[in-house]
């Protein structure tokens, strides 16, 4: 299995109606290559230009099964978009292609409308106050509690917000800040704020998870959104 593909494959929060942010992930069966597909999602992730495809295959028990990697792609339009055997998207020009999965006899895909236009390379940190606190100051070695979401970053989309890939818990995130901790976006975005406030954060990939990416959801190079609530400062 590619790391790029590590980096990307999803679970069952897609396919079960999980809330984002939740824990679910599909249960296989201890032979899922000889069970019965009844039917075959398609998913599609942006990736700045490109895009992930991910596919999930629903067997006759009701069991969700990633197909990913032993998926068959192809696209309906190799001019505007090609897609290599990890369902990896290349986007070439702007368009509208389908994006096509196979597996075991079942075919599915997805729609995509490639516009590289709206894809836009972010290289300095955005700090927007949505709402100015009035409580205790966060600053360089305090420890905060936060409350926040995170999207990758979409130049298409309303407030640059694309996929969902995180969500705080429900008590908040804590961390001491300015000690390095978190991303250093994090760091010096959150620095200044005062309870009760509210931030968005535009993180360019230098000041997020860089080249590398981060687990299944962060792709390499990606540019972040939060929005980030402090909830108390000590």
């Amino acid at each position: 299995m590619s790391d790029r593909y590590r980096r990307f494959i999803l679970v069952a929060m897609f396919l079960l109606s999980a809330s984002c942010g939740g824990n679910s992930s599909p249960t296989a069966p201890s032979d899922p290559a000889s069970a019965t597909v009844t039917s075959l999602t398609v998913i599609l992730l942006a990736v700045g230009n490109d895009y992930q495809a991910l596919a999930t295959a629903r067997l006759s028990d009701g069991t969700p099964v990633d197909v990913t990697e032993t998926a068959t792609w192809s696209t309906s339009d190799s001019a505007v978009a090609t897609v290599d055997a990890t369902g990896y998207v290349t986007s070439v020009a702007d368009g509208t292609v389908n994006v096509i999965a196979t597996y075991q006899g079942v075919t599915e895909q997805a729609a995509l409308t490639v516009q590289l236009a709206l894809i836009s390379t972010v290289t300095d940190l955005t700090i927007t106050d949505l709402t100015v606190g009035t409580g205790a100051e966060a600053t360089v070695g305090s420890s905060v509690t936060v409350i926040y979401e995170g999207w990758l970053y979409d130049a298409g989309q309303p407030d640059n917000k694309g996929y969902l890939f995180d969500t705080s818990p429900g008590q908040g995130f804590t961390f001491v800040l300015g000690l390095g901790q978190v991303i250093s976006g994090w760091d010096q975005g959150v620095s200044g704020m005062r309870v009760g406030g509210e931030r968005r954060l535009i993180i360019p990939p230098d000041m997020a998870y860089g080249s590398t990416g981060a687990g299944r959801l962060i792709p390499p190079n990606a540019t972040l959104v939060f929005d980030i609530i402090l909830v108390s400062v000590y």
